[in-house]
């Protein structure tokens, strides 16, 4: 029974290294793809509004640099955490489950409840479902 016990601790720490690695590097290279993207987009909206003059070059710059690195972040732990997720999903002894993390299922449905839990959240205070026609803001 020591033995045993020995073995399963070791397989558990392997598996958590594991984990912690496969979390790490899917999460960097997640972040990378993220905070460039939001970057990008986050540019050409605050040139925009500094072009309106609704922002001035230093707000927009602040905001952009605020948007990339919540956007880089909030890709590091969505690609870490569904990483670890369908690597552990694909090795369940359901067939239903293993062939769902293999198709990216689980990825999708948490991408549509972040963007459906956002519009409502923007609606809740104050904004509109339709953000860019009416600036968020109700009329």
């Amino acid at each position: 029974m020591k033995a045993k016990a020995k073995i399963d601790r070791q397989l558990l720490n392997d598996s958590v290294k594991n984990a912690a690695s496969t979390f790490h590097n899917a999460g960097l290279a997640s972040a990378k793809q993220s905070g460039i993207a939001t970057l990008t987009m986050s540019v050409i909206m605050n040139i925009v509004s500094v072009i309106k003059g609704e922002k001035s070059p230093r707000e927009a710059v602040t905001d952009t640099l605020k948007a990339g690195g919540a956007g880089a972040a909030t890709g590091y732990v969505m690609g870490g955490g569904l990483a670890v997720l369908s690597q552990k999903l694909s090795y369940a002894s359901n067939d239903l489950v293993r062939r769902a993390a293999g198709s990216n299922l689980p990825g999708q449905v948490i991408t549509a409840v972040m963007v459906v839990g956002g519009t409502l959240k923007r609606y809740a205070s104050g904004g509109t479902l339709h953000r860019g026609l009416h600036h968020g803001t109700r009329r």
